[in-house]
């Protein structure tokens, strides 16, 4: 069952927040705004208090003395005139002037934090995602939940007794204190991937795959047959697929990606599966025309939806 998030410690920013407040965005000698509600019904609430330039500072040093102090807070970035931290349930980011045109603070805090068993899953979605499914993309935009639903499958994964470490950056799954948490503010892919290969786990949390190394880093944990749980962000079920086109080659996506799921409104959208066959694509006709294919078919309805294959050298989408 989804239960609110609450600091298990004090921390400064408790007075800030209450049980709908997703957001807190200060400013310098501005009044303070939050955003209330979920991700995908909230509304900006502006508090008539402005927040001084000398309260702004007074506030970036407590959280500053929390996050030195207390066990599993993290400075992940610490620029000249930027920092990001993350503090029990809180993900911050402080930016200085000349960066901005003032003193701002931004600190986010997952609402609710919930259980696999609140996605109402099916059985044979269950059993697609326990057993089947070892290659998985998690999408949709930014705020759509996508993190949510990663940690209730992780914990999922956790009861089962598997060995879990998960690559983000920043660092803020809230995840049981055994899944080992990497973070790329501090390694460079090459050392992540070297310390993934040697220790083996069971499954790799990818959060989140955005950059040409992000791809051919998946690919490579992915192509050892560690089973991998990345989170994507697109906006349609089959531009997760796209994104990985031209990152790597189409032959071997199907082994990369196995299954796409879609996370609309906090929920299961869709979920897509991948083979890769030979044959003539659909609009073609000629025998001679035969090529590899990526079929990509719903899960759900169990339908074919797409075809993805080359034509001299340049990648077709084909709506079926």
């Amino acid at each position: 069952m989804a239960t609110s998030i609450k600091s298990e410690k004090n921390y400064v920013l408790d007075n800030y927040f209450d049980e709908t407040t997703m957001s807190l965005h200060l400013k310098a000698d501005r009044p303070i705004l939050r955003k209330k509600g979920t991700p995908w019904n909230w509304n900006p609430v502006l508090d008539e208090k402005v927040i001084p330039q000398d309260e702004m500072d007074a506030l970036i040093q407590q959280i500053f003395a929390e996050a030195s102090n207390e066990k599993g807070n993290f400075l992940e970035i610490d620029r000249k005139l930027s920092k990001v931290l993350q503090l029990g349930p809180y993900r911050i980011v402080v930016v200085y002037p000349p960066l901005s045109d003032a003193t701002e603070i931004t600190a986010v805090r997952p609402v609710k934090k919930t259980t696999i068993e609140d996605y109402n899953l099916s059985p044979e979605v269950m059993d697609l995602l326990t057993n089947h499914a070892k290659w998985i993309l998690v999408s949709w935009a930014p705020g759509s939940w996508k993190s949510t639903f990663v940690q209730a499958l992780v914990q999922v994964y956790h009861e089962n007794h598997h060995i879990i470490k998960t690559i983000e950056s920043p660092r803020d799954l809230m995840v049981d204190d055994d899944v080992v948490q990497y973070s790329f503010t501090h390694w460079t892919h090459d050392e992540v991937r070297d310390i993934l290969l040697l220790s083996r786990p069971d499954y790799t949390v990818y959060d989140e795959v955005r950059n040409k190394p992000d791809f051919e880093l998946y690919k490579d944990l992915r192509l050892t047959w560690i089973w991998m749980l990345g989170v994507i962000h697109a906006t349609k079920p089959v531009d997760s697929i796209q994104r990985f086109i031209g990152s790597i080659e189409m032959g071997i996506i199907p082994q990369v990606i196995d299954t796409v799921i879609f996370i609309d409104k906090g929920k299961i959208a869709e979920i897509l599966q991948l083979t890769l066959t030979a044959k003539i694509p659909e609009w073609m006709e000629s025998e001679d025309l035969s090529r590899p294919v990526i079929i990509v078919n719903s899960f759900l309805s169990k339908q074919d939806l797409y075809e993805i294959f080359t034509v001299k050298e340049r990648t077709i989408k084909w709506i079926l």
